[in-house]
Parts: structure tokens; sequence; C-alpha cells
């Protein structure tokens, strides 16, 4: 998790979270590049491994545990105009390491349908046309659990949220439980736990809504050093 975490920190660089909401995975980013990594020799994509000090090893160990948690999924494919015949070597590798095949590129319909299928219908249309294009890599991981401590829908209420640009009115969910809690000068840190699976969420609030602050509330790596997550446990009320 520290290699994603030192991964995201290089990557995010290029992302802006200033101007507008944005969601970034880590994994599904280094997911694709292990597949794209067995893919190509080419000088560029060296480089960017070195960049993003790729681990490529660690990263199929991750992509394994992934695997094994029952509430997710977790798939990957190519779409490449040009092929026409996968050498057998290559067909194993793929299977082995990634559990698919490649497949020939048809058309937009046959890349958005793949899409719909793994991920529960949640994303339908990823292109509207293979124009131009020779080559799709895609990635994709679902992810659905229940928390194990349930937030009750009738204390949901409209509260206002405190972004980069100002305030704005949402609807939160409200809970006041013992929990995994931790804090310091810089962010507070609640641990959510969902039920039956392996996953965990980590709830980061910067204690400023400045994009200074948001950059070292994402980038708190380390949490038992700051002695927050395993270590305390307080009774906390707030509004996620």
């Amino acid at each position: 998790m520290l290699t994603l975490n030192k991964h995201a920190q290089k990557v995010t660089k290029f992302i802006d979270f200033t101007s507008k909401s944005t969601c970034y995975s880590p994994f599904s980013l280094m997911h694709a590049l292990s597949i794209l990594v067995k893919c190509s020799s080419d000088a560029s994509i060296k480089e960017l491994v070195s960049k993003l000090e790729f681990d490529e090893q660690e990263m199929h160990k991750f992509s394994d545990s992934m695997k094994k948690d029952s509430s997710v999924t977790l798939a990957a494919n190519i779409f490449d105009s040009h092929i026409e015949k996968i050498a057998k070597d290559f067909e194993a590798t793929m299977l082995k390491l990634f559990e698919f095949v490649p497949e020939k590129l048809v058309s937009a319909a046959q890349v958005n349908n793949w899409c719909a299928e793994h991920t529960k219908n949640k994303i339908k249309e990823i292109v509207a046309s293979i124009d131009g294009i020779s080559t799709i890599l895609i990635s994709a991981i679902h992810f659905k659990a229940a928390w194990v401590v349930q937030f009750d829908p009738k204390l949901t209420v409209e509260k206002p949220f405190k972004g980069f640009n100002g305030a704005s009115t949402v609807q939160m969910m409200h809970l006041e439980k013992k929990l995994h809690y931790g804090e310091n000068k810089q962010v507070q840190i609640a641990r959510l736990s969902y039920s039956n699976s392996g996953l965990q969420a980590l709830i980061i609030l910067p204690r400023e809504s400045t994009p200074a602050a948001f950059k070292t509330g994402r980038f708190v790596v380390n949490y038992k050093r700051m002695k927050l997550i395993n270590k305390i446990t307080r009774r906390v009320s707030s509004a996620f």
C-alpha cells in the first residue's frame, strides 16, 4: 500500500484537484501499467516505469490479494485492431497474470459492452468512436460492500461542504460511534470497516479547506508513525 501511495504522489502532480471534483485510483493506473510492461519493451514505457518507481512484483502480489476479496471484481483487457494471431506463450502469460486474452478491436460497442459487464453496469460507455484508435488498454475495478457500522438514513441532513472555491450545501451522513480515530495538526482520520471484506476506508479530513492542506492530507502515508490507526480509539461525531 505504501508503494501505491508513493506512485500517487508522483502521478497526482499532473492532476487538477483544485477546480473540480476528481476521483483517482492509483491501483487502477498501476494495474494497467503492469499489463503494459508485459506487452511492450518500448523505451518510453521503460522511462515511465522508472519515473514512477514501479515495482512489478509487488503490484502482482497486491492484485492477487484484491482478487481474493469477495467485495472486489478486478478485470482488464486489450483491444487491438491489428491482432490477427496471438502467440501461445504471450496468451499463457496474460491468462496467468491477468486472466484475459487480448481481443481484436472491432467497434466502440464492443469496448463499451465489456466495460458495462465488468463494472456491473455502473459505467456503460467510455468511448463514443474508435476512429483513429488502434489499441485500447483497459482496467476495471468494481467494489461493493456494506459498512460494518451502518449509517442511519434518517440522520442524513443538508450541511455545508467546504471546498477550494467556497462552501456548497450537500447531503451528509451522520454517525456518532466509537471508531478507530486519530488526529494531528494537519488532519483528522477515521477508519471504517466493511462487512465481508478485508478492505477498509480511511476518511481523511484536512484541518483547513486549502489546496496545501488537501495535499498534505492526501499524502499522509505512515499512519502508524502518527499513532493514528490501530492505537487510538475515540468517540467521534462527524458528518462524512
